[in-house]
């Protein structure tokens, strides 16, 4: 029996396979290009690199505060990185330390504060007596804030081993809030971090790192954005580059300053943390 019609048979097949080869790999770069935009926004999809203004414009302002925030949206930052503690009865409010004496009127340890003890201080003073008076925001006001703005959110748990529940408070804020896709859930605890994941496996987390390059170790599963101070980046280039094989963004903290700002660039960070975001986007704009 003849086989000359099995050859176009086989060649057609071979075509079949070829132009999906082709559609999975047009797929391929427009999911990627797709993940880009939605884990950092739309700047990032071009590589234009992301200003996360540090405690607000904590270099012009009080950290943490509305205040801080306003400067932040006025310099141009694209997301606002803060922290979030809980006070004793359970609301989660926007402070960094522990312990309340250096930013605040107020003595002792957060956690031990009722929400009216936390809102009758004053968390201005110590900056500038421009900013005597300012309170500590809650977490739903910097949202409400946020939204009105139209900027993205980069919330730091802090150390949620004071606070049970801290993650499922935050959670249900966001979503209360409609927030969940323009804010990145950051934490140094990769235990908070699948905690918040099991909650909402929609929130995007980014885990934060002090240590030596974690892509090389034990990374925590699905975090989207990895978060190592610049000097790790600037000591161990290699860092940026396992990141984005990882299929990971890099998000690096805490820049003041010019010239580490162009070794990030270099480096081809995906966002930096900023203190001024004002210097930050006058050398992204001069590019």
């Amino acid at each position: 029996m003849s086989t000359a019609p099995d050859k176009p048979i086989a060649v057609s097949m071979g075509r079949r396979r070829e132009r999906l080869a082709v559609a999975v790999g047009l797929l391929a770069v427009l999911l990627s290009g797709a993940y880009l935009f939605l884990v950092l926004g739309p700047r990032l999809a071009g590589h234009r690199v992301q200003v996360l203004a540090h405690r607000g414009a904590s270099a012009y302002a009080p950290e943490n505060t509305l205040a801080a925030f306003r400067v932040a949206v006025d310099q141009g930052a694209d997301w606002l990185e803060f922290d979030v503690q809980q006070t004793a009865d359970g609301h989660l409010v926007v402070f960094h330390d522990l312990r309340m004496e250096r930013t605040s009127s107020g003595r002792g340890a957060l956690r031990e504060l009722s929400l009216e003890q936390v809102r009758q201080l004053d968390a201005g003073s110590w900056f500038g007596p421009e900013f005597a008076g300012e309170p500590i925001p809650t977490f739903e006001e910097v949202v409400r804030f946020a939204r009105e703005a139209n900027i993205r959110i980069f919330p730091e748990v802090k150390d949620p081993r004071f606070y049970p529940g801290i993650e499922e408070r935050l959670a249900a804020a966001l979503r209360a809030h409609e927030y969940e896709d323009r804010a990145i859930v950051q934490s140094f605890d990769p235990a908070s971090l699948e905690r918040l994941r099991q909650i909402n496996p929609r929130l995007r987390l980014a885990a934060l790192f002090t240590g030596a390059n974690p892509i090389k170790g034990d990374a925590p599963a699905r975090a989207e954005v990895v978060g190592p101070s610049w000097e790790l980046v600037a000591e161990d280039r290699s860092f940026v580059v396992d990141a984005h094989a990882a299929g990971r963004q890099v998000v690096v903290w805490t820049i003041e300053g010019p010239a580490a700002t162009r070794e990030m660039l270099e480096a081809r960070v995906d966002g930096i943390i900023t203190s001024r975001p004002d210097v930050v986007r006058a050398l992204l704009d001069a590019r």
